[in-house]
């Protein structure tokens, strides 16, 4: 057998340009099985800038800046309560219907809080009442082994908390975060075909920023001139750019 070395270029198999789109029943769908799945009569969903996910999968929407709430009820109700710079983005979300309720204590910091300053009465015209029980999604949860005290807590911020126990009452407040992120049981943990069109779409830039990065070194290349070749086009980004050599 004749071993030949040679040069091979790498195939070029073009740069997606067009995002693709979650498509709205895959939005709707998602949302129907998260409150069924959650079983209470409210599912309240936790958002801000770094804990965007479960938000997005449901919606479509992130919040920028501030904190944001997803509220989805057992009759169909979906709604946002977001802040003064937010306001904007719900209606491009991909989930359609979507109210949008204004919260300013969810505003920074400094900006206008006399149209709508309580978020507790924000909640109370969303339709949150009295009697309600209510399925929380913060950021991540905790196992049975990591607490052991008879009241549940949760990783969203104290004041989110407080605000909807002041309405229904500590007891009638869930931990419903496992309903989305459970490793093997929550509705993230499954990807569907849309999910994998849309990763595939970030993947091939990333992956051709990274080659961007990679056919232009030379000797003496600095991390920042290295990464000033990933011709960054304002694509979303699941984390922070990080180069190191």
């Amino acid at each position: 057998m004749t071993v030949t070395l040679r040069n091979v270029d790498i195939p070029d198999f073009g740069l997606p340009v067009e995002r693709p789109a979650i498509p709205v029943a895959t939005y709707e769908t998602r949302c129907a099985r998260a409150i069924n799945n959650s079983g209470a009569d409210w599912l309240v969903v936790y958002a801000d800038r770094e804990h965007a996910a479960n938000i997005a999968f449901l919606t479509g929407f992130e919040p920028r800046f501030e904190e944001a709430l997803l509220l989805l009820g057992k009759a169909g109700q979906r709604i946002i309560v977001t802040g003064n710079e937010n306001i904007g983005y719900t209606p491009i979300a991909g989930l359609p219907g979507i109210v949008t309720m204004l919260a300013q204590s969810l505003s920074l910091m400094g900006q206008d809080r006399s149209q709508k300053p309580d978020l507790v009465a924000v909640l109370r015209e969303a339709g949150l009442a009295s009697g309600d029980t209510i399925g929380l999604v913060g950021w991540k949860y905790l196992e049975g082994e990591e607490w052991d005290s008879a009241k549940p807590t949760f990783f969203a911020p104290s004041f989110v908390v407080d605000a909807i126990a002041a309405i229904v009452g500590p007891s009638a407040l869930v931990d419903a975060t496992r309903v989305l992120m459970h490793p093997v049981e929550g509705l993230r943990a499954v990807v569907d075909a849309d999910q994998i069109a849309e990763a595939e779409w970030g993947a091939s830039r990333a992956s051709m920023a990274v080659w961007r990065i990679v056919t232009g070194f030379t000797l003496g290349d600095s991390e920042l001139a290295a990464a000033s070749r990933m011709g960054y086009a304002g694509e979303p980004m699941s984390c922070h750019p990080m180069f190191a050599s």
